[in-house]
């Protein structure tokens, strides 16, 4: 192989690296509670907060049920 030709081959590979970085880059903002960029742009950041905490919520109360039942059960 000569010199322009493993050139040109680190050259694609470094390219194809540097996609891949920026395709796979974090969506999501961890210093803002995890929410998405467009979330915290156009206002949605305490609804989606606070969506969360309901599910959260619903779920919490789903396996205390179930743990309940279970020990009723035995």
């Amino acid at each position: 192989m000569d010199r322009k030709t493993k050139r040109e081959a680190t050259q694609k590979t470094e390219s194809f690296i540097k996609e891949v970085k920026r395709r796979t880059r974090p969506r999501f903002s961890t210093e803002e509670k995890n929410l998405a960029p467009a979330d915290v742009y156009f206002g949605r950041d305490e609804q989606t907060t606070r969506r969360r905490e309901r599910i959260k919520r619903k779920t919490m109360a789903l396996g205390r049920n179930c743990y309940q039942r279970s020990k009723q059960l035995n």
